[in-house]
C-alpha cells in the first residue's frame, strides 16, 4: 500500500539521505528532513550548486554548516577560497597591486608609476639617499626617480645649493642658510655688523690725528694705531696738550722719547723754550732783558741814564764830573747829575765857591776866576756883581 513517504517498494522521495515525514497538512502527504548540505522539498539542491567555492576550487556538500567544504587550488586558502597571499599579507607595497602567480612566493606585485620598483615595491633612487642637507627624498615616476623636498635656505635638483653658496659673509663670517629674504644668515666675527658683515666700527673713523683704525673684537670693535706723539683710544690725547712749549714756542707730536718737539720764538731755546740768552742777567744796572733773535740773542732795556748793549755805558762814563764830585746816572739832559764836594757846584762841579767875602748881590753866586772872582746873577740881574736890575 502507498504512502507518501514511499510505495510498497520503499522508495524514499526524500533524496541524498533526507528523511520523511508523513503531513496531513501537505499536498504531497509528507515533508523533507534534508541533511546538511542539501535543501529544498525533496533535498534535491546541494550547497554546492551556486559553486561557492572561488578560484578554482572544488566543492564538497558537507552535513555540516555551512553545509559544504571547498577544497582548494594553491596558493589559494580560506573557507570559499577567497583567500590569497596577496590578500593575507598584503606583500605589494606603495600603491603595488598584487597578482596571483604559480611557484615561489606565490605573488607578482605590478608596481605604481610612482618611482617604486623592485619585487615588492620598495625599492626607489631615494635609497641612495640623493637628497642633501636634510631633505625629504620623495619617489617619482619621472627621471631621475625622486624629486627632493629641500630645506628653508637650500634648492636645487639635490638641495645641495644655497644662497652661501656665494660666500656673501664676508671678514670670516660664518654663512647659514635660512628662510628670510636674503636665503642666509651671517654670523659675524668681532668688530663686524651688517647683513654681510661689511660694516665695521672703523667706518665711522674713530682714530683721531692719523691714527690707523683696527677692527677687533674688543668692546668698541676697534683698535687704533696711533701716530707718534699721539695716544688714547682713538689717539685723541696729544704730547702737545696741554702746550709743554713756553714762552710762544710751537708743539709738534713727534716719536721722540718725549712725544714732541718744540720750535721756540727767537731768542728761547732748550727742549721746552724755557731757557734764553737773558738767563745769565747780561743786563747791568737794572735793564731788562727780552730775548729776541739778534745776534746777541736778546736785546737790554736800560735804566734811565745808561745804554749800551749790556747797560754798562753811562753819561757818567767819561767822568763829567769834576774836583772830585760824584756822577749818577739820570733823565735829564746831560744824561747825567754831579753831587759835588763841599766847595764846588756847577752841573760839573766845575767852579769853586769864592773864599771870603761874596761880591755878589742879589743871590748872584760867587765863584773864583783864578785870583780873581766871578758872580753868576740870578734871572733879572746883570752886572759883574749883579747890581743892575734888568
Amino acid at each position: 500500500v502507498a504512502d507518501g513517504c514511499g510505495t510498497v517498494s520503499g522508495e524514499n522521495p526524500c533524496l541524498n539521505g533526507g528523511d520523511c515525514s508523513l503531513s496531513n497538512t501537505l499536498y504531497a502527504g509528507y515533508s523533507c528532513q534534508c541533511n546538511g548540505g542539501f535543501s529544498g522539498p525533496m533535498c534535491k539542491i546541494s550547497a554546492c550548486s551556486k559553486n561557492p567555492c572561488q578560484n578554482g576550487g572544488s566543492c564538497t556538500a558537507k552535513p555540516s554548516s555551512p553545509g559544504f567544504e571547498c577544497a582548494c587550488v594553491a596558493p589559494y586558502t580560506g573557507a570559499i577560497c577567497q583567500e590569497s597571499i596577496c590578500s593575507l599579507q598584503q606583500p605589494c607595497k606603495n600603491g603595488g597591486s598584487c597578482a596571483v602567480a604559480s611557484g615561489t612566493p606565490g605573488y607578482q606585485c605590478t608596481c605604481a608609476n610612482n618611482g617604486y620598483t623592485g619585487p615588492t615595491c620598495e625599492a626607489s633612487a631615494c635609497d641612495v639617499n640623493p637628497c642633501a642637507n636634510g631633505a625629504q627624498c620623495n619617489p617619482s615616476a619621472a627621471y631621475p626617480g625622486y624629486t627632493c623636498t629641500c630645506p628653508v635656505g637650500f634648492s636645487g635638483p639635490t638641495c645641495s645649493a644655497s644662497a652661501c653658496d656665494a660666500n656673501p659673509c664676508k671678514n670670516g663670517a660664518t654663512c647659514t642658510p635660512d628662510g628670510t629674504a636674503l636665503g642666509y644668515s651671517c654670523a659675524c666675527v668681532g668688530g663686524y655688523s651688517g647683513s654681510t658683515c661689511t660694516a665695521s666700527a672703523c667706518d665711522a673713523l674713530p682714530c683721531l690725528n692719523g691714527g690707523t683704525c683696527i677692527v677687533d673684537s674688543s668692546n668698541d670693535g676697534f683698535t687704533c694705531n696711533c701716530q707718534p706723539g699721539y695716544s688714547g683710544a682713538t689717539c685723541s690725547q696729544s704730547a702737545c696738550g696741554p702746550n709743554p712749549c713756553q714762552n710762544g714756542g710751537s708743539c709738534q707730536p713727534d716719536n721722540s722719547a718725549d712725544g714732541y718737539t718744540c720750535t721756540c720764538e727767537e731768542g728761547y731755546f732748550g727742549v721746552n723754550c724755557m731757557a734764553s740768552n737773558c738767563d745769565m742777567q747780561p743786563c747791568q744796572n737794572g735793564g731788562s732783558c727780552e730775548p729776541d733773535g739778534s745776534a746777541d740773542g736778546f736785546t737790554c732795556t736800560c735804566k734811565v741814564g745808561f745804554f749800551g748793549v749790556h747797560c754798562t755805558a753811562s753819561a757818567c762814563t767819561s767822568h763829567p764830573c769834576k774836583y772830585g764830585g760824584s756822577c749818577q746816572p739820570d733823565g735829564s739832559d746831560d744824561g747825567y747829575t754831579c753831587s759835588c764836594l763841599t766847595g764846588f757846584f756847577g752841573n760839573q762841579c766845575q767852579l769853586r765857591s769864592c773864599v771870603g767875602s761874596n761880591p755878589c748881590q742879589n743871590g748872584g753866586l760867587c765863584f773864583q776866576q783864578g785870583i780873581s772872582q766871578a758872580c753868576i746873577c740870578n734871572n733879572g740881574f746883570t752886572g759883574s756883581n749883579c747890581q743892575v736890575s734888568s
